[in-house]
């Protein structure tokens, strides 16, 4: 099963310079996050939008949503246990490139 997964990742690299290419930049804008924390454990929410360039100058608004975290405190520092992406913006453009 392992083997099958690895073939279909391999496959799909190989198969990157055929995939079509949007040439449009992007710039992620983040809201204040709100967190709170609990003991060794937190909880974070931070909206964020997405504004989409053509070469052409032309801008507009992308995509909306929010991200939602949880982290856990490791030694002196914190890291991320889940980071899930929650989007308010249901249509998306065919071939839109992920992750956001």
């Amino acid at each position: 099963m392992v083997e099958a997964g690895i073939a279909a990742a391999a496959k799909t690299i190989s198969e990157v310079p055929r995939h079509v290419r949007d040439p449009a930049k992007r710039l992620h804008v983040l809201g204040p996050p709100l967190v709170s924390v609990t003991g060794d454990a937190a909880r974070g929410q931070t909206a964020f939008s997405v504004f989409r360039t053509l070469p052409t100058g032309e801008t507009s608004l992308f995509v909306v949503g929010r991200y939602l975290d949880e982290l856990v405190r490791v030694g002196s520092g914190w890291r991320f246990s889940v980071h899930r992406v929650q989007l308010e913006t249901r249509v998306l453009d065919a071939f839109t490139h992920l992750p956001l």
